[in-house]
């Protein structure tokens, strides 16, 4: 099998990004849960989530860490930034057989502080026969424009201050959902035992707002043990309960990569 190629492999006028880690593991959130991702990671973040659990994706790393066959966790690393075709070359070196992954899941951090490399690298993974999923925090609408066409699943997080302990940003999320409903869009909403109704009925609200077919994830705040909720079951059905007055499709999903241990 070839390995990456270099990162001076690419013209000069190539769009690079941080790269934090590419590998194929089972995707264990949202409505792809159970399928089989090569994860793209990129490096940055504009949010601070209390909850965050990869908190490897805020900083930007001297090197990339590259699987080399799937499933192995055989790691190379090469040196920071990657072009788009170094990224798109690493994800092919991984799907053999070919279509052994269901999608590219690009994810962060927030990969959406990289519109431009973004703007690249969809559309080579997209000629090449992916589907293209892109794992957001769903606060940079104009970001999400100008790469759309290239995206096939939007996986987009609300952030609840009651789970962040940041302010909510339900009007750029709103803003957000209007532009990723033009595709395949589910909402998650991850969610802790201090998390109130009202912040509930305004998540549904939202979403229902721009269409209520969109499915709503109700996510589960996992502990720091990987195995158990911040949340009680009780609290999860009266949340769901909520969100049902507004919208058609409501589930509760919890983490289940992290149950499994799944890496």
């Amino acid at each position: 099998m070839g390995k990456p190629s270099s990162n001076n492999e690419a013209g000069s006028n190539a769009s690079a990004a941080p790269i934090v880690e590419i590998f194929s593991s089972i995707q264990g959130e949202g409505l792809r849960a159970g399928e089989r991702h090569c994860f793209v990671r990129l490096a940055g973040c504009n949010r601070a989530c209390a909850y965050c659990d990869t908190p490897l994706g805020r900083s930007v790393p001297e090197n990339a860490r590259i699987e080399q066959y799937a499933t192995r966790r055989d790691f190379e690393e090469s040196k920071n930034p990657l072009t788009a075709q170094n990224v798109r070359n690493a994800c092919m070196n991984l799907d053999l057989p070919p279509g052994f992954h269901h999608a590219a899941a690009v994810t962060g951090g927030e990969p959406l502080l990289h519109p431009d490399f973004l703007g690249e690298l969809l559309p080579l993974l997209k000629q090449n026969g992916w589907t293209t999923l892109l794992e957001t925090n769903g606060t940079l609408p104009d970001e999400l424009a100008s790469i759309i066409d290239s995206v096939d699943v939007v996986s987009m997080d609300m952030k609840l201050e009651s789970a962040t302990e940041e302010p909510a940003g339900f009007d750029l999320h709103e803003s957000f959902l209007e532009i990723a409903a033009q595709t395949d869009v589910y909402v998650k909403l991850v969610v802790v035992e201090k998390t109130t109704e009202a912040e509930l009925a305004a998540a549904g609200k939202i979403v229902a707002g721009v269409n209520k077919a969109i499915p709503l994830i109700i996510q589960p705040c996992t502990k720091p043990d990987g195995r158990s909720f911040a949340v009680s079951q009780d609290s999860l059905e009266n949340f769901a309960a909520i969100c049902r007055k507004y919208l058609g499709r409501v589930e509760i999903i919890p983490q289940l990569h992290r149950l499994h241990r799944i890496p």
